[in-house]
């Protein structure tokens, strides 16, 4: 109604009255405790630069201002962590998962005939493992580029300190060498998931050699372990057709074999070649093989090469030749799964 509306209308009226003594209210008081500081100061110090003291008391705006928007700053990182994570949730989440790992592996080495779902559920563990640590890296790495690789003006310009806003420079993607004796500067590089890596670099892995010590990869992990114990014509047959499902990761894939097996000496098949050495004199020994294999391989210029193993002293004399190795006790847990 008309009342009504000349009711409201006097109202807000009388509000930006009671906001405009307000507003006045305050910056009398500002005022005063303003004079009364440089007063006390005038004081206390007698004489000198009153003026730059009490700047220095009362604090600068510039400081104020900085205050803000480190706050806001803040608040908004947050909004951010609670969307996308954080670095300290994606570490508990890594020993949550860790944890459950170790209780799976350990039912896998108790279990005779280990369930179809719990080695879905290793496989599993292992992909989210790999995952997450590649997403701490990721984070790592923007950070790093954020703060240090920036340039001041683009520093202060991301933290807000005025000027256009421009987006932080991306992190450095991560660069596999380009052949096979480049893995590190002090020796082959160790690879500690090989499905996050072929899955990471598949340009690098099409160009390289893949050298896998057979008997030792199926002793080393419990999975194949346990087949072996069941049948062990059956495990091998089953890891031979593993690596040839493999091979399309490669340029090639060998596997190496103590003694003789009813394939032959060596066997192609597409670019898989299994290779069954006698063992008769030390020079037909697997590894012994294997080294010299590696060694003409790096010779010829055949690509990066990479060993699957977790003999020491096979890596320590495949090492001058070798560009990555693969410790299939925990490297090769999901490539190499049966």
């Amino acid at each position: 109604s008309r009342r009504f509306r000349e009711g409201l209308e006097g109202e807000r009226r009388e509000r930006k009255v009671l906001e405009a003594r307000l507003e006045r209210l305050q910056g009398e008081l500002e005022t005063a405790v303003e004079a009364r500081v440089k007063g006390l100061l005038l004081e206390l110090v007698g004489q000198g630069p009153v003026e730059e003291l009490a700047s220095s008391v009362v604090g600068p705006p510039r400081a104020e201002e900085l205050l803000d928007r480190a706050d806001a700053a803040l608040r908004a990182q947050r909004a951010v962590d609670i969307r996308c994570g954080s670095r300290s949730a994606i570490r508990e989440w890594l020993e949550r998962l860790r944890e459950k790992r170790r209780e799976v592996e350990a039912a896998l080495e108790d279990s005779l005939r280990p369930s179809r779902s719990l080695l879905g559920v290793a496989k599993a563990l292992d992909e989210e493992m790999a995952r997450l640590d590649a997403l701490l890296q990721g984070g790592k790495g923007a950070a790093e580029a954020a703060g240090k690789e920036a340039p001041p003006q683009d520093r202060r310009q991301m933290a807000g300190d005025g000027g256009p806003r421009r987006r932080p420079p991306a992190p450095p993607r991560e660069v596999a060498p380009p052949n096979g004796t480049e893995g590190a500067k002090d020796g082959p590089m160790e690879i500690a998931n090989l499905a996050a890596f072929v899955a990471r670099h598949p340009g690098l892995c099409s160009r390289g050699i893949l050298m896998v010590d057979g008997y030792n990869v199926i002793k080393s992990m419990a999975a194949w372990r346990r087949l072996e114990g069941l049948s062990f014509p059956r495990a091998r047959e089953r890891f031979v057709a593993l690596l040839r499902r493999r091979s399309g990761d490669w340029r090639g894939v060998e596997v190496v074999f103590d003694g003789q097996g009813r394939l032959g000496q060596a066997d192609e098949l597409h670019n898989l070649t299994v290779v069954f050495t006698s063992d008769i004199g030390e020079s037909q020994r697997a590894d012994a093989y294997m080294v010299e294999r590696l060694k003409l391989l790096a010779r010829e210029g055949a690509g990066p090469l990479f060993l699957v193993t977790a003999d020491r002293e096979l890596r320590r004399r495949a090492a001058p030749w070798c560009g990555y190795f693969v410790d299939p006790r925990w490297a090769a847990l999901t490539y190499l799964a049966p």
